[in-house]
């Protein structure tokens, strides 16, 4: 086939799969899939969609995913309805188009962009370390446009690089002239210090401050009350501050010691973003055109989140309970942290490396898990959600790894559970065993007892000769394993038939030397009944009313059971698969306990084809 007719296969497939999908990117396998084309030529088509300049892929853990350069499928593919309350689309698929649309021609930052999304509907606060240039700022700046304001004005969105000698003036605004001369209004011509906080932190919507702990205590200071009550002190004045979300990035995390605590405590979400990892991803970034200034797809910005909405969304974030699953989930991470913290060594503890999360933090992590599930369209907290908890207990890199471990392993020991019959099979197939036995085999005679053989007109035994090769042995002499060849003279035979040893004394290197040798011996207790085996008839019969009685029974009973559970796993595993911000590698742990039900499964299918091996071969 021709790669303008493969491209053109490609070019349907995607616009009806990111239909299908309400997404601007789709699984390269899938899109082959639906294409029609051949999956074991995967690696061609990459090369024939790189090529053509049309497309790019991305190269994740979960697989190749495609998408078109320089193109808005949501404005073709995407329906939405066309008043701007957005009544008619799910609250899941109208975030998942959001958070797809920010995460267009971003590389590897996927995680970066959901967490920064839910950061903000939460109005909660995030802290990126990374080094410069890997799209921190980037991130925040797109994520403004997730958001519209009151009737005809614009978000507000500050951002600002701090450091050592950045002043108070140029976060929260100059000092009033007019204030200073008791000319504001309502002063009474009363010197008044006030702060001109138009288009400065005080009034916006979100903040992005970079370089956050190279800042000055006396910024800092004002950051906590913001961040703490949304409340900024202006002069004698407090106002309230619309601050939806505070990003926050920095390539360091906070010096011990330097009363940086209670404001890094503050920033709830915290996640290591890196430079772009995978090489086809990077040299697709360094290849694109120069990025203009970004702006959602029109049918996009009709998602747009309003502030009334907000407000209507917090109130049923606030009802949105915690499952019993997550209330355990939560408890065993407690646990663990603590024991973790009671075993640490005096050199980890003095270098910081305590697990520190507070009660207060506990209400604020808790928040985003109910914030996830109510944009999933739950109400309740769900073990996925529960992922969430790992960007937030980590205060230290190398306490980041460890969060990872122990929140995944706390929500694979609270994972979901299954009831299968597997036990009452495997009592099935020993029936199954113990039927072939009674039908198919005999007692075998000689079931331990050394192996012999009359050889020349004496009785030899089979040995294990200096642990290398198989001889035979009489009262007179020791021969090779093809029975004819001498080795040596023997004398003193004596043959244990308990322990299977022979003890001897042979002639060796000039003299007489006193020997044990292990002995071969019959080791099948049972052996296939040749009056059965050799009766072609007979045996056709048995093996019908085996086959029949008790091996397609236990067959349709294990099919039956792996069907049964792979549909729970499927429905089960549903609304885990849809979550908008868990990493999906969480969704093995949750189903751990499924996945191990069905590979005990899966084992007992394969002991019941051995056991019907006996009679069969």
């Amino acid at each position: 086939m021709a790669e303008t007719d493969i491209l053109h296969k490609f070019d349907q497939a995607f616009n009806a799969l990111s239909q299908e999908r309400k997404s601007i990117v789709v699984p390269l396998a899938e899109v082959i899939q639906k294409a029609g084309l051949d999956k074991k030529q995967a690696s061609k088509y990459e090369q024939i969609l790189k090529s053509s300049g049309n497309f790019k892929l991305d190269y994740k853990k979960e697989g190749v995913f495609v998408n078109r350069k320089n193109f808005k499928p949501m404005e073709k593919t995407m329906t939405t309805p066309q008043n701007t309350t957005n009544n008619n689309v799910k609250l899941h698929d109208r975030i998942k188009a959001l958070r797809d649309a920010l995460s267009d021609g971003l590389y590897e930052k996927d995680e970066a962009v959901r967490l920064a999304l839910l950061t903000a509907i939460s109005g909660e606060s995030i802290f990126f370390l990374g080094d410069p240039g890997c799209a921190k700022s980037m991130i925040a700046r797109r994520t403004v446009q997730a958001f519209k304001a009151d009737g005809d004005d614009k978000v507000k969105y500050f951002e600002t690089l701090l450091n050592a000698f950045t002043t108070p003036d140029e976060v929260f605004g100059n000092v009033s002239l007019k204030g200073l001369n008791g000319e504001l209004p309502n002063s009474n011509g009363k010197e008044v210090y006030r702060r001109l906080t138009e288009g400065m932190l005080p009034e916006a919507d979100i903040a992005f401050l970079d370089e956050i702990w190279k800042a000055n205590s006396t910024i800092l200071n004002s950051l906590l009350t913001i961040v703490n009550e949304r409340k900024f002190h202006n002069g004698n004045e407090v106002e309230d501050v619309p601050l939806k979300a505070l990003f926050t990035a920095s390539n360091e995390l906070p010096a011990k010691g330097q009363g940086l605590e209670a404001l890094y405590d503050r920033l709830i979400l915290r996640l290591v973003v890196s430079f772009i990892d995978d090489e086809n991803n990077f040299f697709d970034m360094v290849d694109a055109p120069s990025s203009t200034e970004f702006e959602l797809p029109e049918d996009v910005k009709k998602l747009q989140i309003s502030n009334v909405e907000l407000k209507e969304w917090k109130k049923k974030i606030d009802e949105i309970s915690l499952s019993d699953a997550a209330k355990s989930v939560i408890s065993a991470i407690r646990k663990e942290l603590a024991s973790r913290n009671d075993a640490m060594n005096e050199e980890d503890k003095e270098s910081g490396e305590l697990f520190e999360v507070g009660d207060r933090r506990w209400k604020k992590i808790v928040h985003i898990l109910k914030t996830s599930a109510f944009l999933n369209d739950r109400t309740e907290i769900d073990l996925m959600d529960c992922q969430l908890i790992e960007y937030c207990i980590w205060s230290t890199e190398k306490q980041q790894k460890v969060a990872r471990e122990i929140v995944e392993k706390c929500i694979q020991q609270n994972g979901l559970d299954c009831d299968t019959a597997i036990d009452e099979i495997k009592e099935q197939i020993e029936e199954f065993d113990a039927y072939i036995t009674d039908n198919f085999y005999i007692d075998n005679p000689d079931y331990k007892k050394l192996v012999t053989e009359t050889i020349d007109g004496e009785e030899c035994y089979e040995i294990d000769y200096n642990n290398t090769k198989r001889c035979w042995i009489s009262d007179s002499k020791l021969l090779s394993n093809d029975k004819k060849t001498k080795i040596t003279s023997v004398n003193s035979l004596d043959v244990n038939e308990d322990s299977h040893d022979i003890e001897c004394t042979i002639y060796e290197s000039g003299r007489w030397v006193h020997k044990t040798f292990g002995g071969y011996y019959w080791s099948s207790e049972k052996i296939k009944d040749s009056k059965v085996f050799d009766t072609l008839d007979l045996l056709e019969l048995r093996r019908t009313k085996a086959e029949k009685d008790k091996y397609e029974v236990i067959a349709n009973n294990i099919k039956e059971e792996i069907n049964k559970l792979e549909n729970f796993a499927k429905e089960q595993s549903a609304p885990y698969k849809a979550n908008l911000f868990a990493d999906q590698y969480y969704c093995n742990a949750i189903m751990n306990a499924v996945t191990e039900a069905k590979r005990d499964l899966q084992n007992a299918q394969v002991d019941l084809e051995k056991k019907r091996s006996r009679y069969h071969d």
